[in-house]
């Protein structure tokens, strides 16, 4: 959570009026950022909101690499695989991976 604190301080912001634009106490954000409790995700989509970022990046970093090399290994994949399966498998893939 020590990112999180640097993109708060990197923006300008005060840890309090992000506990203000969250509806928490101060406490309970430092008590969030210091991993004692957890976000709820209707704090953590606020949050990532008020940084410019992802839900996604702000607690797992930049997972875009790692759907570009799943969306990769499943076109190698598909192009092996017979043409009536293709569409089937795609369909799905999609629907797990958002791009």
């Amino acid at each position: 959570m020590n990112d999180i604190r640097a993109m708060i301080k990197e923006r300008g912001l005060k840890l309090e009026s992000v506990a203000k634009a969250l509806q928490i106490t101060n406490n309970t954000l430092s008590r969030k950022l210091n991993g004692e409790v957890e976000f709820r995700l209707c704090e953590a989509k606020t949050l990532a909101a008020l940084l410019d970022t992802s839900v996604d990046a702000l607690f797992f970093g930049d997972l875009g690499d790692q759907k570009e090399n799943m969306i990769d290994a499943i076109n190698t994949r598909l192009k092996k695989a017979a043409p009536d399966k293709v569409q089937l498998v795609w369909i799905f893939a999609s629907g797990i991976i958002k791009a």
